[in-house]
């Protein structure tokens, strides 16, 4: 409950949430997207006005390194690729851990 109340609470303050998994393929698209969609869900009546893509592909792993406040997710593959600051919440779906920034 806790790590969810310091996600709804990064989301309010449109930080850059970055959901990750270990899954592959369509599986790792459903996790993501269902991850993502709670998200938003738990954000009602507000709209999240940042940038949302539930599941970024391998091949295009750059767009997490995006300055600009979003809502993604990535497989492991992808985030190990991608070069990204110290600015990201990152959650990883398949243990359930929330990594803050040092600025949270």
């Amino acid at each position: 409950i806790h790590g969810l109340f310091r996600l709804w609470v990064s989301a309010l303050l449109e930080q850059r949430i970055l959901f990750v998994t270990s899954k592959a393929g369509n599986v790792a698209a459903t996790y993501l997207t269902i991850c993502a969609e709670t998200l938003l869900l738990l954000l009602e009546p507000m709209k999240w006005q940042g940038i949302y893509v539930p599941f970024v592909p391998t091949s295009m792993a750059v767009l997490v390194e995006a300055p600009t406040p979003y809502i993604m997710g990535i497989t492991e593959t992808g985030f190990r690729n991608a070069e990204l600051d110290d600015g990201i919440v990152e959650v990883n779906v398949d243990n359930g851990s929330i990594c803050l920034p040092s600025n949270l």
